[in-house]
């Protein structure tokens, strides 16, 4: 149980509380190890002019803390996780999700199959 816990909180949360504890950086450096892995990409929707804001984050508070750190006086209006190439996701399952996100940035999502 711990460990799903800890994966809950971001990497800036961890280190902000490694700076707030005043640890020192060798005591920190745990809290640095590669999550890359665990990162999904999301859409976020903000602003008057709904805007879409594209990110690599761990989860849907990642996603928006990185959206309102680039866009600090915006307004988050939906985030949603976009399906990667991993996401064993079924033909309905996967367009329900683009119906989704086509409806949520206001235009449609044209899909390319890419053969090698």
């Amino acid at each position: 149980m711990k460990s799903n816990q800890t994966n809950s909180i971001t990497a800036t949360q961890r280190i902000a509380s490694c700076v707030e504890k005043q640890d020192t950086l060798s005591s920190c450096v745990h809290h640095l190890e590669d999550r890359t892995a665990l990162l999904r990409t999301w859409l976020v929707i903000f602003g008057r002019d709904r805007l879409s804001f594209f990110c690599q984050a761990e989860d849907v508070e990642h996603a928006i803390e990185q959206c309102l750190n680039a866009y600090p006086d915006e307004k988050v209006i939906k985030a949603m996780r976009i399906p990667d190439a991993g996401d064993n996701l079924g033909a309905d399952e996967r367009k329900t999700l683009l119906d989704e996100i086509a409806s949520a940035i206001g235009m449609p999502i044209i899909e390319v199959e890419v053969v090698a």
